[in-house]
Formats: structure tokens, C-alpha cells, sequence
């Protein structure tokens, strides 16, 4: 994690949220190439370790991992990271079915606190996988739809999705 940063103040402008997201997404160049494979190094922002469990490796290593919630909040923010929107809609269609906890993803959310309106990208998500409760969808309406948003960065071609102010890229 990042040392604590002071957060910006002032209001969320639709103009500066559309000038955000009309580029491609800043991708780190802190890569490094392990038996032909290339890993890019990430450094998360100030949580207090939100949502970080052990794992115990094939080779009983213990190893520090994000939880499903919280790695489905990490996949939407950035999605390039993980192979881009396609495969964050897999994540989502996969995680139905491992009871993966949208109260804890909520309240992770509320903790992190986000300037950017990033519950309404992930209420899509959860509503066009499928098989979500309508009352786990709409914990994620509840902080309400304040500003037009975009489920990624530089898309050409988009269309709006009015119910949840998001514009996708055309055909999603």
C-alpha cells in the first residue's frame, strides 16, 4: 500500500469526470519479467490492508491476498489489469456462484470512499452477470446516481445505459 495521502476536496464536476475518462487508462511501468512472464508491480492506495487475507499456496506459502469483494472492486476500478471489462463481467458471472458477499463489497466501498461513482458501474456488472438478488443490486443503488459515469477508460463508441448513468462501449 501507498502512504496515507490527503484526499482531494471540492465537488465531483461531470465535465472533469468526462475529461477523466475520455483517455486511455495510466498504466504502471513498474514491470518485471519472471520465466517469460511479464508481472506489473501495483501499489494500492492507503486502505489499512481493507479486505487482505493469507491464502495458503500449492507450496505452503502463506501468501497475502485481496478477498473476493474486495478483488471485484479492485477489477472494476481497473480493469485493463485484469484483461479488461470482458473479462470483470466473467468475474462477476463467477462470483455469483461462490456467495461472494455484496454487503461486505458494500461496506468496503463505503470505507474506500471513492470520488468517482464506481457502485454504479458495479451494480451493472452484478445486474447483466445475472442471478444477483435484486436487493444486493440495489445496495449498490442506494449511494445514488448523482453523475453520468464510465466503466472504462478511452472507449470510442459507447452507449448510455440510463438506469445506471454508465456509458459502455457500444455492443457490451
Amino acid at each position: 500500500e501507498q502512504p496515507d495521502k490527503h484526499r482531494p476536496t471540492g465537488r465531483l464536476e461531470q465535465e472533469n469526470i468526462n475529461r477523466a475518462f475520455s483517455s486511455p487508462q495510466r498504466i504502471s511501468k513498474n514491470v518485471i519479467t519472471y520465466k517469460g512472464q511479464k508481472i506489473q508491480i501495483l501499489n494500492s492506495m492507503h486502505t489499512g490492508r481493507l479486505g487482505v487475507t493469507e491464502f495458503k499456496s500449492s507450496l505452503n506459502e502463506t501468501l497475502l491476498v485481496t478477498d473476493l469483494p474486495k478483488t471485484l472492486i479492485d477489477i472494476t476500478v481497473r480493469p485493463n489489469y485484469s484483461g479488461g471489462i470482458f473479462e470483470v463481467l466473467n468475474a462477476y458471472k463467477a462470483a455469483k456462484n461462490r456467495n461472494v458477499s455484496i454487503n461486505l463489497l458494500a461496506s468496503y466501498l463505503k470505507k474506500l470512499n471513492y470520488i468517482y461513482p464506481y457502485h454504479q458501474v458495479i451494480g451493472f456488472y452484478m445486474q447483466k452477470a445475472g442471478g444477483y438478488d435484486t436487493s444486493q443490486i440495489d445496495l449498490l443503488r442506494s449511494p445514488g446516481m448523482d453523475y453520468d459515469f464510465y466503466i472504462a477508460y478511452g472507449m470510442r463508441e459507447t452507449e448510455y445505459i440510463k438506469e445506471w448513468r454508465l456509458h459502455v462501449p457500444k455492443g457490451f
